[in-house]
């Protein structure tokens, strides 16, 4: 009894000091090295977010400028990662999501976070993920934003005045000032517009049909809230269990 209490209050203690260090390390908590060719780079972590407080909406910041701030910042701190090259959560974010991964890696390896901050903290995904932080940040400060499926790529349709909505590519870095209905209907010279300058001519090639191709709005019932709820219990159990353990090892060990 006496082994059994002072060996799970340890483990408790490792685990809530993996949770500590994990948390001191702040947002994008293990950067992720990769080469970007001419004209992909802006995927690369060039400006990252120190402080999540950076992200919220000032005072007087109108709808289409704070989307468009978000925008940036976001392409700025995610590194874009093809899904094959996806590590697991790393133990120092979540150790509960770590040990799925090598349990069960064909439905933890390429996770995606529907809560920002946890995306952010892991500091990589693909145009998917970087587009589920920007409807959540958006989301929370009161402005309507939906996720756009495109052939081969994704971005966010957003609501940022009364009747007017645009579109963000949170990927690249990019804000279109019109809906997705008037860029389709003329993508090869708004994406060139759009992309060109700071994208490059290949980036431009593949996002014209994207765009010109349609478009569809990812859905947002049980199942999405189900996976943001999942998570959130992953993180909340992540600082719960340890601590469970460490009362449960102590009183083992006192009544030994």
């Amino acid at each position: 009894m006496v082994v059994t209490g002072a060996g799970l209050a340890l483990i408790g203690l490792a685990l809530t000091a993996v949770n500590v260090v994990g948390l001191a390390r702040g947002l994008a908590l293990y950067p992720v090295t990769r080469e970007f060719g001419e004209g992909e780079r802006s995927l690369a972590r060039t400006r990252p977010i120190g402080r999540l407080s950076e992200l919220r909406r000032r005072p007087d910041e109108s709808g289409d400028t704070y989307a468009a701030r978000l925008t940036r910042a976001i392409n700025g701190h995610l590194i874009h990662s093809m899904g094959s090259r996806f590590p697991r959560v790393s133990a120092l974010q979540n150790w509960i999501l770590w040990l799925l991964g090598a349990v069960a890696p064909s439905r933890f390896r390429n996770l995606e976070f529907r809560n920002a901050r946890f995306a952010l903290e892991r500091g990589f995904g693909l145009c998917s993920q970087a587009a589920l932080v920007l409807a959540d940040l958006l989301g929370r400060a009161g402005i309507r934003a939906e996720i756009a499926v495109l052939e081969g790529h994704v971005v966010v349709t957003a609501e940022t005045a009364p009747g007017r909505w645009i579109v963000l590519d949170p990927d690249y870095g990019v804000t279109i000032p019109m809906t997705l209905d008037e860029v389709r209907s003329q993508a090869d010279v708004v994406v060139a517009r759009s992309y060109g300058g700071d994208c490059g001519a290949s980036v431009v090639a593949r996002l014209v049909p994207a765009y010109a191709n349609g478009y569809r709005l990812a859905p947002r019932g049980g199942r999405e809230r189900l996976r943001a709820s999942f998570e959130r219990l992953t993180f909340f159990l992540k600082w719960a269990l340890p601590l469970l353990m460490i009362g449960v090892g102590g009183l083992l060990y006192a009544g030994r």
